[in-house]
């Protein structure tokens, strides 16, 4: 299958995501906002080598951010807000060199920032609000 978008945005999808969501190789835009699924993301999502767009937000994920995310080098823009996602944000994140927008709002996670977050040069949008993160704010 060659498909370029999938979108279930808004609708009343429940469950965990497929751990084979790694086969849609080619998909750029993956819209999952505005849902009840649940569970952790899988760490096939970096298979997903085309991806440029990942909104999640507004779901009941949990567990951690996979690090796997980072092997989705052409993502730009990464909305996991409003969930229930848990522990660190993996330092892998910073290796996505053309992100632009992240935004981790609104979700149970804690620790420090990863210092290199600071070095992403593309990054014009970040939302770290109400979540349970400490130290001190990378420079």
């Amino acid at each position: 299958m060659n498909l370029g978008q999938i979108s279930f945005s808004n609708n009343e999808h429940y469950g965990p995501l497929p751990l084979t969501i790694g086969n849609f190789s080619s998909v750029q835009k993956l819209l999952l906002d505005g849902n009840q699924f649940t569970g952790s993301i899988p760490s096939d999502i970096g298979k997903l080598q085309q991806l440029s767009k990942m909104d999640f937000n507004h779901n009941k994920l949990s567990g951690p951010i996979t690090p796997e995310i980072s092997q989705c080098k052409l993502l730009m823009f990464v909305d996991l807000s409003r969930n229930q996602l848990s522990g660190e944000i993996p330092n892998e994140i910073t290796a996505i060199r053309i992100l632009n927008y992240l935004n981790v709002s609104r979700n149970n996670l804690i620790g420090s920032l990863p210092p290199s977050i600071s070095t992403m040069q593309s990054l014009t949008s970040v939302d770290f609000s109400y979540n349970n993160f400490s130290g001190l704010v990378p420079d």
